[in-house]
């Protein structure tokens, strides 16, 4: 029922269609322009790629613990965008398999490799419109940006 209403809130607000499709899978034709998915499961990834209107994008935020499969029919279909990042891949190193995500942390550990100069600009939190006008007017300067807590 969740599912239905979640589809059903999205067109209300979009003005778009919903389109149902083959194995219980439903589109939304005409729906947002972007979309945050800030919890990263494969759940929310099909889903919020179905709310998106043709060229809109994704913009993946959250990660779930476990690797996420989706169905990239929607990317294709609707020519979309998908931002951000998976940290789930998997490598071949030093003759192991071990997740990107793990390799990185023991690398790190290890001080074979250094996050010097990645952050570039923090801000106390209670000032995040300058850390967002920092991001959206002078992206060339900004790497990641820290919201500081107190």
């Amino acid at each position: 029922m969740l599912f239905r209403c979640r589809f059903s809130y999205s067109c209300e607000v979009t003005g778009g269609k919903l389109y149902r499709g083959m194995f219980g899978n439903r589109m939304i034709m005409g729906g947002f322009d972007v979309v945050f998915d800030c919890v990263g499961t494969s759940r929310t990834f099909h889903d919020s790629l179905r709310w998106l209107k043709a060229r809109g994008s994704y913009v993946k935020i959250g990660h779930h613990i476990r690797p996420v499969a989706f169905d990239e029919t929607p990317t294709w279909w609707q020519d979309l965008q998908i931002i951000g990042i998976n940290a789930h891949g998997m490598e071949l190193y030093e003759g192991r398999q071990i997740s990107t995500f793990d390799l990185v942390i023991d690398l790190l550990r290890k001080g074979r490799c250094s996050l010097d100069g990645f952050i570039t600009h923090r801000f106390k939190l209670d000032r995040y419109k300058d850390a967002f006008r920092a991001m959206i007017e002078r992206p060339e300067e900004v790497i990641k940006v820290v919201l500081e807590i107190d």
